[in-house]
Protein backbone atom coordinates (compact mmCIF):
# COMPACT_ATOMS: atom_id res chain seq x y z
CA UNK A 1 0.00 0.00 0.00
CA UNK A 2 2.79 2.40 0.95
CA UNK A 3 4.70 1.64 -2.27
CA UNK A 4 1.55 2.02 -4.39
CA UNK A 5 0.73 5.45 -2.95
CA UNK A 6 4.35 6.59 -3.28
CA UNK A 7 4.30 5.48 -6.93
CA UNK A 8 1.09 7.47 -7.55
CA UNK A 9 2.57 10.58 -5.95
CA UNK A 10 5.70 10.27 -8.08
CA UNK A 11 3.80 9.42 -11.28
CA UNK A 12 1.71 12.59 -11.14
CA UNK A 13 4.35 14.78 -9.43
CA UNK A 14 1.90 15.49 -6.63
CA UNK A 15 4.28 16.66 -3.92
CA UNK A 16 7.48 18.66 -4.16
CA UNK A 17 10.08 19.08 -1.38
CA UNK A 18 9.30 21.77 1.23
CA UNK A 19 5.67 22.16 0.17
CA UNK A 20 2.84 22.59 2.68
CA UNK A 21 0.27 19.79 2.43
CA UNK A 22 -3.21 20.49 3.81
CA UNK A 23 -5.06 17.19 4.38
CA UNK A 24 -8.85 17.10 4.46
CA UNK A 25 -9.45 14.78 7.43
CA UNK A 26 -13.02 13.57 7.97
CA UNK A 27 -12.05 10.75 10.35
CA UNK A 28 -13.29 8.00 8.03
CA UNK A 29 -11.18 5.04 6.89
CA UNK A 30 -10.03 6.76 3.68
CA UNK A 31 -8.71 9.96 5.25
CA UNK A 32 -7.22 8.17 8.28
CA UNK A 33 -5.36 5.83 5.91
CA UNK A 34 -4.06 8.83 3.97
CA UNK A 35 -3.06 10.62 7.19
CA UNK A 36 -0.85 7.71 8.30
CA UNK A 37 0.66 7.26 4.83
CA UNK A 38 1.49 10.96 4.45
CA UNK A 39 2.93 11.05 7.96
CA UNK A 40 5.23 8.17 7.02
CA UNK A 41 6.21 9.93 3.76
CA UNK A 42 6.70 13.32 5.39
CA UNK A 43 10.32 12.95 6.42
CA UNK A 44 11.34 11.13 3.24
CA UNK A 45 9.76 13.75 0.93
CA UNK A 46 10.49 16.78 3.16
CA UNK A 47 7.07 18.44 3.23
CA UNK A 48 5.00 20.07 5.98
CA UNK A 49 1.73 18.31 6.89
CA UNK A 50 -1.41 19.92 8.33
CA UNK A 51 -4.86 18.41 8.93
CA UNK A 52 -8.20 20.21 8.58
CA UNK A 53 -11.54 18.88 9.81
CA UNK A 54 -14.92 20.47 9.07
CA UNK A 55 -17.86 19.98 11.45
CA UNK A 56 -20.94 20.35 9.23
CA UNK A 57 -23.40 20.77 12.09
CA UNK A 58 -25.64 18.04 10.64
CA UNK A 59 -25.21 14.85 12.67
CA UNK A 60 -25.42 16.07 16.26
CA UNK A 61 -23.34 14.08 18.76
CA UNK A 62 -21.88 11.89 16.01
CA UNK A 63 -20.30 14.94 14.35
CA UNK A 64 -19.00 16.14 17.73
CA UNK A 65 -17.37 12.76 18.31
CA UNK A 66 -15.75 12.88 14.85
CA UNK A 67 -14.12 16.21 15.69
CA UNK A 68 -12.86 14.95 19.06
CA UNK A 69 -11.51 11.76 17.47
CA UNK A 70 -9.68 13.61 14.70
CA UNK A 71 -8.11 16.04 17.16
CA UNK A 72 -6.86 13.13 19.28
CA UNK A 73 -5.34 11.21 16.36
CA UNK A 74 -3.50 14.31 15.13
CA UNK A 75 -2.12 15.03 18.61
CA UNK A 76 -0.87 11.45 18.79
CA UNK A 77 0.91 11.82 15.43
CA UNK A 78 2.13 15.37 16.14
CA UNK A 79 0.28 16.70 13.10
CA UNK A 80 -1.14 20.24 13.47
CA UNK A 81 -4.93 20.08 13.19
CA UNK A 82 -7.57 22.78 12.75
CA UNK A 83 -11.29 22.19 13.38
CA UNK A 84 -13.87 24.38 11.63
CA UNK A 85 -17.61 24.56 12.28
CA UNK A 86 -20.10 25.40 9.49
CA UNK A 87 -23.89 25.46 9.63
CA UNK A 88 -24.40 23.59 6.38
CA UNK A 89 -28.18 23.35 6.68
CA UNK A 90 -28.49 27.14 6.86
CA UNK A 91 -25.94 27.66 4.09
CA UNK A 92 -27.78 25.25 1.80
CA UNK A 93 -31.06 27.05 2.45
CA UNK A 94 -29.51 30.46 1.84
CA UNK A 95 -27.81 29.39 -1.40
CA UNK A 96 -30.81 27.27 -2.51
CA UNK A 97 -28.64 24.20 -3.07
CA UNK A 98 -28.58 20.71 -1.55
CA UNK A 99 -26.87 20.08 1.80
CA UNK A 100 -24.50 17.73 -0.03
CA UNK A 101 -23.44 20.50 -2.43
CA UNK A 102 -23.25 23.12 0.33
CA UNK A 103 -21.02 20.82 2.40
CA UNK A 104 -18.65 20.26 -0.49
CA UNK A 105 -18.52 23.98 -1.23
CA UNK A 106 -17.72 24.80 2.42
CA UNK A 107 -15.01 22.13 2.64
CA UNK A 108 -13.08 23.34 -0.36
CA UNK A 109 -13.42 26.98 0.68
CA UNK A 110 -11.81 26.13 4.01
CA UNK A 111 -9.14 23.92 2.45
CA UNK A 112 -8.04 26.77 0.18
CA UNK A 113 -8.12 29.29 3.03
CA UNK A 114 -5.86 27.05 5.10
CA UNK A 115 -3.45 26.47 2.24
CA UNK A 116 -3.22 30.21 1.61
CA UNK A 117 -2.50 30.75 5.30
CA UNK A 118 0.28 28.15 5.41
CA UNK A 119 1.95 28.96 2.11
CA UNK A 120 2.76 27.29 -1.18
CA UNK A 121 1.67 23.66 -1.41
CA UNK A 122 -1.20 21.27 -2.10
CA UNK A 123 -4.56 20.13 -0.74
CA UNK A 124 -4.72 16.35 -0.26
CA UNK A 125 -8.08 14.55 -0.28
CA UNK A 126 -8.74 10.83 0.09
CA UNK A 127 -10.69 9.94 -3.06
CA UNK A 128 -9.91 6.40 -4.21
CA UNK A 129 -10.65 4.02 -7.07
CA UNK A 130 -14.17 3.18 -5.85
CA UNK A 131 -14.98 6.89 -5.83
CA UNK A 132 -13.63 6.99 -9.37
CA UNK A 133 -16.00 4.21 -10.50
CA UNK A 134 -18.97 5.89 -8.79
CA UNK A 135 -18.16 9.19 -10.48
CA UNK A 136 -17.83 7.65 -13.95
CA UNK A 137 -21.13 5.76 -13.57
CA UNK A 138 -22.84 8.89 -12.28
CA UNK A 139 -21.57 10.89 -15.26
CA UNK A 140 -22.58 8.17 -17.71
CA UNK A 141 -26.14 8.16 -16.44
CA UNK A 142 -26.38 11.95 -16.76
CA UNK A 143 -24.86 11.91 -20.23
CA UNK A 144 -21.21 12.80 -20.47
CA UNK A 145 -18.33 13.78 -22.71
CA UNK A 146 -14.95 12.04 -22.63
CA UNK A 147 -13.94 14.37 -19.82
CA UNK A 148 -16.76 13.02 -17.65
CA UNK A 149 -15.81 9.43 -18.45
CA UNK A 150 -12.28 10.26 -17.33
CA UNK A 151 -13.74 10.73 -13.87
CA UNK A 152 -11.77 12.25 -11.00
CA UNK A 153 -8.41 13.76 -11.92
CA UNK A 154 -5.46 12.53 -9.80
CA UNK A 155 -4.22 16.12 -9.67
CA UNK A 156 -6.09 19.31 -10.53
CA UNK A 157 -4.39 22.57 -9.74
CA UNK A 158 -3.38 22.40 -6.07
CA UNK A 159 -5.72 19.47 -5.38
CA UNK A 160 -4.08 16.02 -5.14
CA UNK A 161 -5.54 12.52 -4.64
CA UNK A 162 -2.76 10.12 -3.57
CA UNK A 163 -5.20 7.20 -3.02
CA UNK A 164 -6.75 7.35 -6.51
CA UNK A 165 -5.10 4.05 -7.56
CA UNK A 166 -6.22 2.21 -4.40
CA UNK A 167 -9.53 0.41 -3.89
CA UNK A 168 -11.71 0.81 -0.81
CA UNK A 169 -10.96 -2.82 0.06
CA UNK A 170 -7.21 -2.14 0.04
CA UNK A 171 -7.72 0.88 2.30
CA UNK A 172 -9.80 -1.09 4.79
CA UNK A 173 -7.25 -3.92 4.82
CA UNK A 174 -4.46 -1.38 5.47
CA UNK A 175 -6.39 0.07 8.41
CA UNK A 176 -7.08 -3.39 9.79
CA UNK A 177 -3.49 -4.62 9.40
CA UNK A 178 -2.14 -1.50 11.11
CA UNK A 179 -4.81 -1.47 13.85
CA UNK A 180 -5.99 1.98 12.78
CA UNK A 181 -9.25 3.20 14.25
CA UNK A 182 -11.61 5.34 12.20
CA UNK A 183 -15.12 6.78 12.41
CA UNK A 184 -18.14 5.71 10.37
CA UNK A 185 -20.60 8.19 8.91
CA UNK A 186 -24.07 6.61 8.94
CA UNK A 187 -25.26 8.98 6.18
CA UNK A 188 -22.98 7.07 3.79
CA UNK A 189 -25.31 4.10 4.26
CA UNK A 190 -28.49 6.01 3.32
CA UNK A 191 -29.81 5.39 -0.20
CA UNK A 192 -31.57 8.76 -0.37
CA UNK A 193 -28.49 10.14 -2.17
CA UNK A 194 -27.94 9.04 -5.78
CA UNK A 195 -24.19 8.56 -5.23
CA UNK A 196 -24.94 6.28 -2.28
CA UNK A 197 -27.31 4.22 -4.43
CA UNK A 198 -24.56 3.70 -6.97
CA UNK A 199 -22.11 2.64 -4.23
CA UNK A 200 -24.48 0.48 -2.16
CA UNK A 201 -26.66 -1.10 -4.84
CA UNK A 202 -25.48 -0.70 -8.43
CA UNK A 203 -21.76 -1.48 -8.10
CA UNK A 204 -22.27 -4.56 -5.84
CA UNK A 205 -24.84 -5.84 -8.37
CA UNK A 206 -22.39 -5.42 -11.27
CA UNK A 207 -19.57 -7.08 -9.32
CA UNK A 208 -21.77 -10.02 -8.36
CA UNK A 209 -23.47 -10.62 -11.71
CA UNK A 210 -21.06 -9.32 -14.36
CA UNK A 211 -17.48 -8.57 -13.32
CA UNK A 212 -15.88 -9.01 -9.88
CA UNK A 213 -12.98 -6.77 -11.03
CA UNK A 214 -15.31 -3.97 -12.13
CA UNK A 215 -13.75 -1.29 -9.88
CA UNK A 216 -10.21 -1.96 -11.09
CA UNK A 217 -11.24 -2.07 -14.75
CA UNK A 218 -13.24 1.15 -14.44
CA UNK A 219 -10.13 2.76 -12.96
CA UNK A 220 -8.02 1.55 -15.89
CA UNK A 221 -10.62 2.72 -18.40
CA UNK A 222 -10.88 6.20 -16.89
CA UNK A 223 -7.09 6.56 -17.00
CA UNK A 224 -7.03 5.69 -20.72
CA UNK A 225 -9.89 8.10 -21.39
CA UNK A 226 -8.08 10.91 -19.55
CA UNK A 227 -4.96 10.35 -21.65
CA UNK A 228 -6.89 10.47 -24.94
CA UNK A 229 -8.94 13.43 -23.78
CA UNK A 230 -5.76 15.33 -22.91
CA UNK A 231 -4.33 14.65 -26.38
CA UNK A 232 -7.50 15.80 -28.16
CA UNK A 233 -7.62 18.92 -25.99
CA UNK A 234 -4.02 19.75 -26.87
CA UNK A 235 -4.79 19.25 -30.57
CA UNK A 236 -7.89 21.46 -30.34
CA UNK A 237 -5.90 24.27 -28.71
CA UNK A 238 -3.21 24.01 -31.40
CA UNK A 239 -5.70 24.13 -34.29
CA UNK A 240 -7.67 26.93 -32.64
CA UNK A 241 -4.67 29.21 -33.22
CA UNK A 242 -5.01 28.74 -36.98
CA UNK A 243 -8.80 29.12 -37.04
CA UNK A 244 -9.23 32.22 -34.87
CA UNK A 245 -9.28 35.65 -36.46
CA UNK A 246 -9.82 37.43 -33.16
CA UNK A 247 -9.94 36.13 -29.59
CA UNK A 248 -10.59 38.40 -26.61
CA UNK A 249 -12.58 38.02 -23.41
CA UNK A 250 -15.47 39.86 -25.11
CA UNK A 251 -15.40 38.72 -28.73
CA UNK A 252 -14.14 35.66 -30.65
CA UNK A 253 -14.14 35.31 -34.44
CA UNK A 254 -13.48 31.97 -36.18
CA UNK A 255 -12.75 31.39 -39.87
CA UNK A 256 -15.52 29.03 -41.02
CA UNK A 257 -13.66 27.78 -44.11
CA UNK A 258 -10.67 26.71 -42.02
CA UNK A 259 -12.87 25.32 -39.26
CA UNK A 260 -14.72 23.06 -41.72
CA UNK A 261 -11.41 21.44 -42.75
CA UNK A 262 -10.84 20.12 -39.22
CA UNK A 263 -12.04 16.69 -38.06
CA UNK A 264 -15.53 16.99 -36.48
CA UNK A 265 -14.30 15.59 -33.14
CA UNK A 266 -11.72 18.35 -32.76
CA UNK A 267 -14.05 20.90 -34.35
CA UNK A 268 -16.55 20.40 -31.52
CA UNK A 269 -13.84 20.96 -28.93
CA UNK A 270 -12.78 24.20 -30.59
CA UNK A 271 -16.38 25.45 -30.49
CA UNK A 272 -16.72 24.46 -26.84
CA UNK A 273 -13.41 26.05 -25.87
CA UNK A 274 -14.54 29.43 -27.21
CA UNK A 275 -16.58 29.75 -24.00
CA UNK A 276 -13.39 29.33 -21.98
CA UNK A 277 -11.70 32.08 -24.00
CA UNK A 278 -14.69 34.32 -23.23
CA UNK A 279 -14.24 33.45 -19.56
CA UNK A 280 -17.76 32.12 -18.92
CA UNK A 281 -16.88 28.46 -18.24
CA UNK A 282 -18.69 25.32 -19.38
CA UNK A 283 -21.37 24.97 -16.69
CA UNK A 284 -24.77 24.39 -18.36
CA UNK A 285 -23.06 23.97 -21.75
CA UNK A 286 -24.55 20.77 -23.16
CA UNK A 287 -24.31 18.59 -26.27
CA UNK A 288 -27.40 20.27 -27.71
CA UNK A 289 -25.46 23.54 -27.83
CA UNK A 290 -22.66 21.87 -29.82
CA UNK A 291 -25.25 20.57 -32.30
CA UNK A 292 -26.77 24.06 -32.58
CA UNK A 293 -23.34 25.54 -33.31
CA UNK A 294 -22.64 22.87 -35.92
CA UNK A 295 -25.98 23.64 -37.57
CA UNK A 296 -25.16 27.37 -37.52
CA UNK A 297 -22.09 26.67 -39.68
CA UNK A 298 -24.42 25.48 -42.45
CA UNK A 299 -26.84 28.42 -42.29
CA UNK A 300 -26.83 31.71 -44.17
CA UNK A 301 -25.14 34.85 -42.92
CA UNK A 302 -26.96 36.71 -40.17
CA UNK A 303 -28.33 33.67 -38.35
CA UNK A 304 -27.58 33.55 -34.63
CA UNK A 305 -28.16 31.38 -31.56
CA UNK A 306 -28.04 31.95 -27.81
CA UNK A 307 -25.66 29.97 -25.59
CA UNK A 308 -25.38 29.77 -21.78
CA UNK A 309 -24.34 32.88 -19.82
CA UNK A 310 -25.68 35.26 -22.44
CA UNK A 311 -23.15 34.34 -25.13
CA UNK A 312 -24.41 34.98 -28.67
CA UNK A 313 -23.04 33.02 -31.65
CA UNK A 314 -23.68 34.42 -35.12
CA UNK A 315 -22.64 33.57 -38.65
CA UNK A 316 -21.31 36.66 -40.44
CA UNK A 317 -20.60 35.54 -44.00
CA UNK A 318 -17.61 33.15 -43.73
CA UNK A 319 -16.95 33.94 -40.08
CA UNK A 320 -18.44 32.63 -36.85
CA UNK A 321 -18.71 35.39 -34.25
CA UNK A 322 -19.13 34.87 -30.50
CA UNK A 323 -20.16 37.83 -28.33
CA UNK A 324 -20.35 37.81 -24.56
CA UNK A 325 -23.96 38.79 -23.98
CA UNK A 326 -26.25 40.97 -25.98
CA UNK A 327 -24.61 44.31 -26.46
CA UNK A 328 -26.65 46.94 -24.68
CA UNK A 329 -28.29 49.20 -27.27
CA UNK A 330 -27.33 52.50 -25.68
CA UNK A 331 -27.96 55.57 -27.82
CA UNK A 332 -25.71 58.59 -28.15
CA UNK A 333 -25.72 61.77 -30.24
CA UNK A 334 -23.66 64.94 -30.80
CA UNK A 335 -25.49 67.95 -32.25
CA UNK A 336 -23.71 69.98 -34.94
CA UNK A 337 -24.30 73.71 -35.34
CA UNK A 338 -23.04 75.95 -38.13
CA UNK A 339 -19.72 76.47 -36.37
CA UNK A 340 -16.24 75.18 -37.01
CA UNK A 341 -15.64 72.51 -34.37
CA UNK A 342 -13.17 69.89 -33.28
CA UNK A 343 -14.42 67.31 -30.77
CA UNK A 344 -14.09 63.73 -29.61
CA UNK A 345 -16.77 60.99 -29.61
CA UNK A 346 -16.16 59.16 -26.34
CA UNK A 347 -18.43 56.21 -27.25
CA UNK A 348 -16.43 55.25 -30.35
CA UNK A 349 -13.00 56.90 -30.05
CA UNK A 350 -13.44 59.08 -33.17
CA UNK A 351 -12.07 62.61 -33.57
CA UNK A 352 -14.39 64.96 -35.49
CA UNK A 353 -13.46 68.13 -37.37
CA UNK A 354 -16.24 70.30 -38.85
CA UNK A 355 -15.60 73.24 -41.19
CA UNK A 356 -17.95 75.47 -43.22
CA UNK A 357 -17.11 77.59 -46.28
CA UNK A 358 -18.83 79.22 -49.25
CA UNK A 359 -18.82 77.48 -52.61
CA UNK A 360 -16.94 80.06 -54.64
CA UNK A 361 -15.37 77.77 -57.21
CA UNK A 362 -17.07 74.35 -57.51
CA UNK A 363 -14.81 71.41 -58.35
CA UNK A 364 -15.14 67.66 -57.93
CA UNK A 365 -13.91 66.71 -54.46
CA UNK A 366 -11.42 63.83 -53.96
CA UNK A 367 -12.70 60.46 -52.79
CA UNK A 368 -11.82 59.85 -49.14
CA UNK A 369 -13.30 57.33 -46.71
CA UNK A 370 -12.98 59.59 -43.69
CA UNK A 371 -13.43 63.09 -45.14
CA UNK A 372 -16.63 64.14 -46.92
CA UNK A 373 -18.06 67.39 -48.33
CA UNK A 374 -21.80 68.08 -48.07
CA UNK A 375 -24.32 70.54 -49.50
CA UNK A 376 -25.30 72.30 -46.28
CA UNK A 377 -28.21 74.08 -48.01
CA UNK A 378 -30.12 70.78 -48.10
CA UNK A 379 -29.98 70.24 -44.33
CA UNK A 380 -33.57 70.46 -43.06
CA UNK A 381 -33.65 69.17 -39.47
CA UNK A 382 -31.21 68.83 -36.61
CA UNK A 383 -27.78 67.98 -37.93
CA UNK A 384 -26.01 65.44 -35.70
CA UNK A 385 -23.53 62.62 -35.42
CA UNK A 386 -25.04 59.62 -33.65
CA UNK A 387 -25.49 55.86 -33.69
CA UNK A 388 -28.40 54.18 -35.43
CA UNK A 389 -32.11 54.42 -34.62
CA UNK A 390 -35.17 52.52 -35.78
CA UNK A 391 -36.47 54.00 -39.05
CA UNK A 392 -33.12 55.27 -40.35
CA UNK A 393 -32.65 55.23 -44.12
CA UNK A 394 -30.04 56.40 -46.60
CA UNK A 395 -30.62 57.94 -50.03
CA UNK A 396 -28.37 56.31 -52.64
CA UNK A 397 -29.84 55.85 -56.12
CA UNK A 398 -33.08 55.51 -54.16
CA UNK A 399 -34.12 55.31 -50.52
CA UNK A 400 -32.85 52.27 -48.63
CA UNK A 401 -33.38 51.22 -45.03
CA UNK A 402 -30.17 51.41 -43.04
CA UNK A 403 -30.64 47.80 -41.91
CA UNK A 404 -30.76 46.63 -45.54
CA UNK A 405 -27.71 48.73 -46.39
CA UNK A 406 -25.75 47.10 -43.55
CA UNK A 407 -26.66 43.66 -44.86
CA UNK A 408 -25.83 44.49 -48.50
CA UNK A 409 -22.46 45.99 -47.54
CA UNK A 410 -21.67 43.02 -45.27
CA UNK A 411 -21.05 45.26 -42.26
CA UNK A 412 -20.65 42.93 -39.24
CA UNK A 413 -23.53 43.06 -36.78
CA UNK A 414 -21.30 43.67 -33.76
CA UNK A 415 -20.06 47.05 -35.12
CA UNK A 416 -23.39 48.30 -36.47
CA UNK A 417 -24.78 49.60 -33.18
CA UNK A 418 -21.92 52.04 -32.55
CA UNK A 419 -21.01 52.95 -36.13
CA UNK A 420 -21.05 56.79 -36.36
CA UNK A 421 -23.73 58.22 -38.65
CA UNK A 422 -23.97 61.82 -39.85
CA UNK A 423 -27.70 62.50 -39.95
CA UNK A 424 -30.31 65.07 -40.87
CA UNK A 425 -33.20 63.85 -38.70
CA UNK A 426 -33.73 60.25 -39.83
CA UNK A 427 -32.01 60.89 -43.17
CA UNK A 428 -28.43 59.67 -43.24
CA UNK A 429 -25.84 61.88 -44.89
CA UNK A 430 -22.91 59.54 -44.28
CA UNK A 431 -22.22 56.11 -42.84
CA UNK A 432 -18.74 56.93 -41.58
CA UNK A 433 -16.08 54.83 -43.26
CA UNK A 434 -18.57 53.66 -45.90
CA UNK A 435 -21.03 55.55 -48.16
CA UNK A 436 -22.46 59.04 -48.17
CA UNK A 437 -25.91 59.90 -49.49
CA UNK A 438 -26.08 60.99 -53.13
CA UNK A 439 -28.71 63.57 -52.20
CA UNK A 440 -26.31 65.64 -50.06
CA UNK A 441 -23.41 65.75 -52.51
CA UNK A 442 -22.01 69.16 -53.47
CA UNK A 443 -23.13 70.51 -56.86
CA UNK A 444 -22.60 73.75 -58.79
CA UNK A 445 -25.81 75.04 -57.16
CA UNK A 446 -24.45 74.54 -53.65
CA UNK A 447 -23.92 77.79 -51.73
CA UNK A 448 -22.52 76.53 -48.39
CA UNK A 449 -20.26 73.50 -48.07
CA UNK A 450 -19.79 71.52 -44.85
CA UNK A 451 -16.50 69.60 -44.66
CA UNK A 452 -16.42 66.71 -42.18
CA UNK A 453 -13.34 64.75 -41.18
CA UNK A 454 -13.93 61.82 -38.80
CA UNK A 455 -10.97 59.69 -37.80
CA UNK A 456 -10.08 57.29 -34.99
CA UNK A 457 -7.52 58.97 -32.70
CA UNK A 458 -6.96 60.04 -29.11
CA UNK A 459 -8.92 62.97 -27.67
CA UNK A 460 -7.55 66.36 -26.72
CA UNK A 461 -8.74 66.21 -23.11
CA UNK A 462 -12.07 64.84 -24.43
CA UNK A 463 -13.48 68.37 -24.83
CA UNK A 464 -14.86 70.48 -27.69
CA UNK A 465 -12.20 72.92 -28.83
CA UNK A 466 -11.88 75.62 -31.47
CA UNK A 467 -11.15 74.35 -34.98
CA UNK A 468 -8.00 76.45 -35.38
CA UNK A 469 -6.47 75.73 -31.97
Amino acid sequence: MYEKVLKTIQKYHMIQPHEHIVLGLSGGADSICLLYLLKRLQEEMAFQLYAVHIHHGLRGDAADQDAIFVKGICQKLAVPCEIYYRDIRSEASLLKISEEEAGRKARYEIFHQCLNAHGKGKIAVAHHMNDQAETVLFNMMRGSSLKGLGGILPIRGVLIRPLIDCTRHEIEVFCSDNLLQYMKDYTNELCQYSRNQIRLELIPYIEKNFNPNFIRQMGNMSELVREEDAYLEEEALRLFQGVKKEATSEHVILDIDKLMLIHPVVQKRILRNVLLVLGVGLKDFEYKHILSLKALLEKESGKRISLPFGVIAQRVYQELHFLKGEQEKATWAYTLSKDDLNFYIEETGHQVKVRFFENENYTDFPQNLYTKWFDYDKIECNLAIRNRRDGDFIALTGKKKLKDYFIDEKIPREIRQNLPLVVDGSNILWVVGYRMSDYYKVTKATKTIMALEITEEQPKNGKIIDFDS
